[in-house]
């Protein structure tokens, strides 16, 4: 069984992992980008989660893109028996 979809634009929000992996393209406000680097070089990439958001294009292009970096929450700690 197969199913098509057809849709006038796909949204997608993305969680990148800022020490490398997949390549995407797009346009980020500056403001935006710098805040996000800031945050990563602040905390290490193992402790933010970049996201981006915005629609979804041909050749993994991401159109009307934006971008924010949050902390991770920390993991809670395991009881210990």
């Amino acid at each position: 069984m197969s199913a098509t979809l057809a849709a006038k634009s796909i949204k997608v929000t993305l969680v990148v992992d800022p020490a490398g992996g997949r390549s995407l393209r797009a346009t980020f406000n500056a403001k935006s980008l710098r805040r996000a680097q800031a945050a990563v070089r602040k905390a290490g990439p193992e402790a933010i989660a970049v996201i981006v958001q915005g629609k979804l294009g041909p050749g993994d292009e991401v159109l009307e893109a934006g971008i924010t970096a949050q902390p991770k929450a920390p993991k809670p700690a395991e009881a210990v028996a």
